[in-house]
C-alpha cells in the first residue's frame, strides 16, 4: 500500500493566495480515480481525470478549509468555486487538479464528514470560464478600429495588422467578401446597384459599399484573449499553431443586416415629425411657420437632416410692414432629448450641440446614460434680457467674424446664421431616438419714433420635432470587437472547436494546457508492458461501440444557398453519415453549433470567355432574400493576391452610401479597383483543379465551390483529417474493448498516461479508460486492441 497525501489550497483571504494545506484523510477509505481522454462510447466529448466522491473527516484542519459552509447564515467556504488540490503518492507528485465540496454530513448540529470529488486540471480551465460569453473577452478590444471607407477597403484587400504589447498580429482583422444583406453580380451592361464590374457606367454609384461588409477576427486571437482574461496558458507549437488553424476566422455577425457600431451621429439622415410644443402662451404653432422662416434661411428645422437653421439680423428693420417694426428681442431655447432604444439603456454616450459650418460648440454633456435632455439658450441681440436664462449664448459670446453683411428690407444689417446639429458619440453601438424642442420668443416694436415706453409685442413659437425612427445609429464609428462578437458562451466555442477537429486537452507539469488532435495525442505516448501486473486468469472482451452509424452535422442552415442545397439533395451541406454494416439500430450524432455556408463563384455576365470571375462570395440572406442571423460562422480566409492576368480591372469598391430602397445613390462617390481580396472559403487554400487544399470544413465530400470539383471524394475533409483513423479503427470488425484488472506498482502509476500504448502479453492496446484505487494500485483497465 502506498501512502496517499492530499493537499488543498484554502480559498483567497483578502485576495491573497494561501499556502497548500495537507488535509486529513479517512484512514480506511481508498480513493478511486478514473482517467479518460476520449471514450469510444461517447467520443465527441473531452474528458478529464475525476474521482468517485470520497469522504474527509471533519477534523480541525479540514474544518478550517471548509469553514462554516454548512451554515447558510455565515459567509465561509464557497463550494461554487473549486479549490486547487494536489495528490501525492508516497510523497511523489501524482496529480494536480481541483476539489469540489459536494456535501457535509452533520451529527448533533456539527459537521462530521465532508464529501468531495477530485477533478484533473483540465476541468479547472473549463470551470473558470463559467457562463461567460465571447463578448466578455475584453483583450480583443485591442483590435478596435474606425469603420471608414478606407479601413473597410484595406480590410477587404490586405487585412488589418495590429501590434499589442510589442507583438505584431498580421491580418488580425479582415473584411471577407460576405454580404450580410445583398448578393453581388458582374455585368458590363447593367446599372444594378449590386453589379461590381469596374467597366460600364455609374461606377461611382454601384459596387461593393463599406456598409455591405462586416469584419472577422482570427480565431487564434480568441484563445489569446481567453489566456489573458483567465490567467491561462496554452502551450505553443500544438494545434493552435498548426496550419489547420492558421487562417481560420470568426465572422463578427452579432445582429442581422448592417453592422451597428460605436461612433458619431450627426443630425439626421432620418425623417422627423413635428408637433406643437407644450408651453403655455405659444401664439404660433411652429410647424406651420417653416415656409415663412425659410425664405430668410433663418429659424427653421430641416425635417430630413435634423439641422436647426438658427439666426437673426442685428438692428433689423422692416419698413415694409404695417406699421413699420423693428425686432428688438429674439431669443430661443433649444433642447434635445435622447432616449435609448430597449437594451441600450446602460450605454455611455456624449451629447453635443454644435454648428456644422463654423465648428462652434454650444454645449456638451459627457458620459450620459439612459434618457437625457440637453438645452442651450440663444440670444444674439442683447447681452442678456431681463428674466432670461443666466447661461447661454449672447451677443458678446459670438466671435465678430461670425457676423456677415446682409440686405433686408430697405437697410443694411448684419446677420448671423448657425446650422445647429446634434452630435451623439459613443464608444460602443448605440440605438436611440432624438427629440428636439424649440421654443422661440420674439419682441417687435414700432420703428417710427416710438416713445420710450412703447410696448413690445411678443410672439411665441414652440414645436417638438421627433425622429420617426427610435433606432437611430452611429456612423463611421468605432468598431468595438467585443460588441460585435456572436452571441455564444466561451466554453461552447471551445467545445465546438474541439468537436470539429477531434481535439483533446490536458495540462502538463508546467500547468500549460496542451491542445492536440486525437491522432497526435496517441502518437506522442510511450509503450509500456504491464503484462506481469495484470490478473490474467479472468478478463472480459466487450463489443467496442453500440452504434450503427455516426452522423456529423452542422446546425440547420439559415442562408439561402445552403438551404437550397438541402432542398435539392435532401441533406445538409457538409454533413457526413458514417454507416457500418452493423444493424444495432442506434445512431450517434456529433453536431456542430456553427453556421455552415455554401459559398459561390460570381458568374461572369460580361464576357463569354470565362463563366465565372475569380471572386467567391458568401451571401448571408435567407430563402426570402432577407438578412438573417443564423449561428456563428467560422470560415477560412484565403487572401487572393494571385488573380489571373485576364482580369486586370478587378471589381469596383465605391465610397458611397447604399440606399435602403435598393436604388442607386443620387450622387457619385469615388470608386476603386479591387484586384486582390480576402475570399471566404471552407478550404484553407485555393487548391487546384486536381489537388485539394490541405484542410476543409466539410465533414463529407462536397464539390469545392471555387474549383468546382470533389477531387473524387479525397478532399481532406474534417472527417478524413481528424476522425477517420479513430472511427475506422473503432468500427473495425476486429476491434474489441478488452477489460483487465491489474495491480499497478507506484513506478507504473506515476509515469503512466492515457496516450501510452499498453502491452499485455503479445497484444498492444490504447487506453480507453482506467480506474485506480490510488493507495492499493488496484486498476480496472478498458483497452482497445490494435486490429491487425
Amino acid at each position: 500500500m502506498q501512502e496517499l497525501i492530499l493537499y488543498i489550497q484554502p480559498q483567497l483571504v483578502n485576495e491573497a493566495a494561501q499556502d497548500f494545506v495537507r488535509v486529513d484523510l479517512m484512514e480506511a477509505e481508498l480513493i478511486t480515480l478514473t482517467q479518460v481522454i476520449q471514450d469510444v462510447k461517447d467520443f465527441d466529448k473531452t474528458f478529464t481525470d475525476y474521482s468517485r466522491t470520497f469522504n474527509l473527516p471533519a477534523s480541525k484542519t479540514n474544518n478550517k478549509i471548509f469553514k462554516y459552509w454548512y451554515n447558510p447564515d455565515v459567509i465561509g467556504f464557497d463550494n461554487q468555486i473549486m479549490a486547487s488540490a494536489i495528490i501525492e503518492l508516497n510523497h511523489l507528485p501524482f496529480k494536480e487538479g481541483k476539489i469540489k465540496l459536494e456535501s457535509v454530513v452533520m451529527k448533533s448540529n456539527k459537521p462530521s464528514m465532508y464529501k468531495v470529488t477530485f477533478f484533473g486540471n483540465t476541468i479547472s480551465f473549463k470551470e473558470s470560464l463559467g457562463e461567460d460569453q465571447l463578448s466578455n473577452l475584453t483583450w480583443l478590444n485591442n483590435f478596435n478600429h474606425i469603420n471608414t471607407n478606407q479601413t473597410v477597403k484595406d480590410g477587404l484587400t490586405t487585412g488589418l495588422d495590429t501590434t499589442v504589447d510589442s507583438v505584431a498580429y498580421n491580418d488580425a482583422i479582415i473584411y471577407p467578401l460576405i454580404g450580410h444583406s445583398n448578393k453581388y453580380n458582374f455585368s458590363l451592361t447593367t446599372s444594378d446597384i449590386n453589379n461590381i464590374s469596374r467597366n460600364g457606367s455609374n461606377t461611382g454609384k454601384r459596387g461593393i459599399f463599406k456598409e455591405d461588409l462586416k469584419p472577422a477576427i482570427n480565431a487564434k486571437l480568441i484563445f489569446k484573449a481567453i489566456e489573458d482574461r483567465y490567467n491561462l496558458k496554452f502551450k505553443t507549437n500544438e494545434f493552435l499553431d498548426s496550419t489547420a488553424f492558421d487562417n481560420l476566422y470568426l465572422w463578427l455577425h452579432r445582429n442581422k443586416g448592417k453592422m451597428i457600431s460605436g461612433g458619431t451621429f450627426l443630425g439626421g439622415n432620418n425623417s422627423f415629425s413635428c408637433a406643437s410644443g407644450p408651453r403655455t402662451g405659444a401664439t404660433v404653432e411652429y410647424c406651420s411657420s417653416f415656409e415663412e422662416e425659410s425664405v430668410e434661411g433663418l429659424n427653421y428645422f430641416d425635417l430630413t437632416t435634423g439641422v436647426y437653421n438658427w439666426g437673426v439680423f442685428l438692428n433689423r428693420q422692416n419698413l415694409n410692414s404695417s406699421p413699420p417694426s423693428n425686432v428688438v428681442q429674439d431669443e430661443t431655447l433649444f433642447s434635445i432629448t435622447i432616449t435609448p432604444y430597449t437594451g441600450y439603456e446602460t450605454v455611455l454616450y456624449d451629447i453635443e450641440l454644435t454648428d456644422i459650418d463654423n465648428n462652434f460648440s454650444f454645449i456638451k454633456s459627457i458620459n450620459n446614460q439612459g434618457a437625457q435632455t440637453l438645452s442651450v439658450y440663444l440670444n444674439a441681440l442683447h447681452s442678456n434680457v431681463s428674466g432670461a436664462a443666466t447661461s447661454g449664448f449672447f451677443l458678446s459670446d459670438f466671435p465678430s467674424n461670425f457676423w456677415t453683411q446682409a440686405t433686408e428690407g430697405s437697410g443694411i444689417d448684419e446677420k448671423i446664421i448657425f446650422k445647429i446639429i446634434s452630435k451623439i458619440t459613443a464608444q460602443q453601438s448605440f440605438l436611440f431616438q432624438a427629440k428636439y424642442d424649440i421654443y422661440r420668443r420674439r419682441g417687435l416694436q414700432e420703428t417710427v419714433a416710438p416713445p420710450a415706453s412703447a410696448a413690445i409685442n411678443f410672439f411665441y413659437n414652440d414645436a417638438i420635432f421627433t425622429s420617426t425612427s427610435n433606432q437611430l445609429q452611429l456612423t463611421d464609428g468605432n468598431v468595438l470587437i467585443t460588441e460585435q462578437m456572436p452571441k455564444m458562451k466561451i466554453i461552447d466555442f471551445i467545445n465546438t472547436i474541439f468537436k470539429m477537429f477531434n481535439l483533446t486537452a490536458y495540462t502538463d507539469e508546467n500547468n500549460e494546457i496542451l491542445i492536440k488532435t486525437l491522432d497526435s495525442y496517441y502518437s506522442s505516448g510511450d509503450v509500456i508492458d504491464i503484462s506481469k501486473y495484470v490478473v490474467t486468469d479472468k478478463n472480459t472482451i466487450d463489443e467496442n461501440i453500440p452504434y450503427t452509424n455516426v452522423n456529423f452535422k452542422y446546425e440547420e442552415a439559415k442562408t439561402i444557398l445552403a438551404a437550397t442545397f438541402k432542398n435539392i439533395n435532401n441533406k445538409n451541406y457538409g454533413e457526413l453519415e458514417y454507416a457500418t454494416n452493423a444493424k444495432l439500430g442506434s445512431n450517434y450524432e456529433i453536431k456542430i453549433p456553427f453556421e455552415h455556408m455554401l459559398y459561390e463563384r460570381i458568374s461572369n455576365q460580361a464576357t463569354t470567355s470565362e463563366s465565372f470571375i475569380p471572386y467567391q462570395q458568401g451571401t448571408f440572406i435567407d430563402v426570402d432574400n432577407k438578412p438573417t442571423i443564423g449561428k456563428p460562422l467560422l470560415f477560412y480566409g484565403v487572401l487572393r493576391n494571385d488573380l489571373p492576368s485576364l482580369f486586370p480591372n478587378g471589381v469596383n469598391f465605391v465610397y458611397n452610401t447604399r440606399p435602403t430602397d435598393g436604388s442607386l445613390p443620387s450622387s457619385s462617390g469615388s470608386s476603386f479597383s479591387i484586384t486582390q481580396y480576402w475570399m471566404p472559403s471552407n478550404s484553407n487554400t485555393l487548391g487546384t483543379a486536381t489537388v485539394a487544399s490541405d484542410f476543409n470544413l466539410n465533414f463529407g465530400s462536397e464539390i469545392n465551390s471555387y474549383q468546382l470539383t470533389d477531387y473524387g471524394g479525397d478532399n481532406n475533409s474534417l472527417f478524413q483529417k481528424f476522425y477517420q483513423n479513430y472511427i475506422t479503427r473503432v468500427f473495425n470488425k476486429k476491434t474489441r474493448l478488452f477489460k483487465y484488472k491489474a495491480i499497478l506498482p507506484l513506478s507504473i502509476l506515476i509515469k503512466l498516461s492515457l496516450d501510452d500504448k499498453i502491452v499485455v502479453g503479445t497484444r498492444e492496446f490504447t487506453i480507453n479508460k482506467m480506474t485506480t484505487k490510488l493507495q492499493s494500485g488496484e486498476t480496472e483497465l478498458e483497452l482497445l486492441n490494435e486490429p491487425t
